[in-house]
C-alpha cells in the first residue's frame, strides 16, 4: 500500500505523518455530520488524540480499523502565545494539513486567544475545533471561560464544528455535580455540537455522567475519553495529571503487575476491552464512539481496536 509522508520539526519536538491512501472522508467534513451518520447507522468508532508537544510518529497504514477522526493537542511546546498572528497560525494549519486519512479535531484554548487569531485560522483550514479553557489563565486574554469561546466560533462561522469537554468525576474547579451540569448545559445551548469527556476507568462513572447529562437536558453525542496505560508510572501520571481514578480492585492489579510488562500490557488491553463492552452494550445510555487519549502512543491501542468490533 502506497504511503504519503509529511514531516515537520518544532523547537523542541518533531512529528511524522504517513497518511494511508484509502477512501475516507475529506479532512474538511464536519465531525459532527460523521458522528450522526455513525449514530444513524449504528456502527461503532473511535477516534485518537495525539500530541506534538512531544515527539510524534503516527502510521496510519499500521492501524488495521481507522479512526473516525484525529484531535491534535499542539501550541503547549511549540508555540509561543503572545508571538504573532502569523507564528501562531501556521504551525496549527501545518499540522491539520499534515493529517489526510482522517478528518482533524484541533485543540483550541482560551490562554492569550484572540479574535484575530480565530479569524486567521477560520480563513484557512480550520473545521473542527475542540474548545478548552486550558490549565492557564491570565487576567488580560479574552476569553476567560470555554462559553465564550464557543460563542465567538458559532458567530463566526457557520461551518465549524464544536466539541467541549466533560467531566465524570467532576471538574476539579466544580463545586457541585449541578454547578457542572448547568455550565455545560451552558456550553450546549451556546453552540457545542459534542462532548468528549475526561479520561475515566470506570464504565460506571461514565454511564452515570451520560444520564446526568440526560437528565439535566444535554442531547448532544456524548463520546467517552479512554485512557489505556502502557505502565505503572503512565497510570499514576494520567490520574494525577487529570485529578481522575481508578478502580480499586484494578489499580491493585496494576500495582501487582507493574514489574512484569507483557502481563501488565495484557492486562490493559483486556481490561479496556471489557469497558467497551459495558459502554457500547449498555441498553439505556447509547454509546456509538469512543476517544483514546494515546500520549503518542499507538501499539495498546492497536491492539484493542483490532480485537473489538469497530467499522
Amino acid at each position: 500500500m502506497h504511503a504519503l509522508v509529511d514531516e515537520s520539526k518544532s523547537n523542541r519536538s518533531s512529528f511524522s505523518v504517513i497518511n494511508a491512501r484509502r477512501d475516507q472522508p475529506l479532512p474538511s467534513q464536519k465531525i459532527i455530520d460523521l458522528i450522526r451518520r455513525r449514530m444513524d447507522s449504528n456502527e461503532k468508532f473511535y477516534s485518537i488524540e495525539t500530541s506534538v508537544s512531544h515527539d510524534l510518529l503516527l502510521n496510519f497504514d499500521e492501524f488495521t480499523v481507522l479512526p473516525l477522526f484525529t484531535s491534535i493537542t499542539w501550541f503547549a511546546e511549540n508555540v509561543e502565545m503572545d508571538s504573532d498572528d502569523n507564528d501562531f497560525v501556521e504551525p496549527a494549519v501545518q499540522l491539520i494539513n499534515a493529517i489526510t486519512t482522517t478528518p482533524t479535531l484541533l485543540h483550541l484554548t482560551c490562554y492569550k486567544l484572540t479574535e484575530r487569531k480565530i479569524e486567521r485560522l477560520l480563513r484557512k483550514t480550520l473545521y473542527n475545533v475542540l474548545a478548552l479553557r486550558g490549565d492557564i489563565v491570565t487576567q488580560n486574554q479574552l476569553f476567560e471561560h470555554t462559553i465564550e469561546l464557543v460563542k465567538l466560533l458559532k458567530r463566526k462561522s457557520a461551518h465549524i464544528s464544536v466539541a467541549v469537554g466533560g467531566y465524570p468525576e467532576l471538574h476539579p474547579e466544580s463545586s457541585s455535580l449541578e454547578s457542572e451540569m448547568k455550565y455545560l448545559y451552558e456550553k450546549v445551548e451556546t453552540g457545542a455540537d459534542f462532548i468528549i469527556t475526561q479520561t475515566c476507568f470506570s464504565s460506571e462513572k461514565i454511564l452515570q455522567f451520560i444520564a446526568e447529562c440526560r437528565n439535566y437536558g444535554i442531547k448532544i453525542p456524548i463520546i467517552p475519553g479512554i485512557f489505556i496505560p502502557y505502565s505503572y508510572k503512565s497510570l499514576l501520571s494520567m490520574c494525577r495529571l487529570c485529578k481522575v481514578s481508578v478502580p480499586e480492585e484494578d489499580f491493585q492489579i496494576y500495582k501487582q503487575l507493574r514489574d512484569d510488562v507483557n502481563a501488565f500490557e495484557d492486562f490493559a488491553v483486556g481490561r479496556t476491552i471489557e469497558l467497551l463492552t459495558d459502554l457500547f452494550s449498555n441498553e439505556n445510555h447509547r454509546v456509538v464512539g469512543i476517544h483514546f487519549f494515546t500520549l503518542n502512543n499507538f501499539r495498546l491501542m492497536k491492539r484493542v481496536t483490532s480485537n473489538f468490533d469497530f467499522k
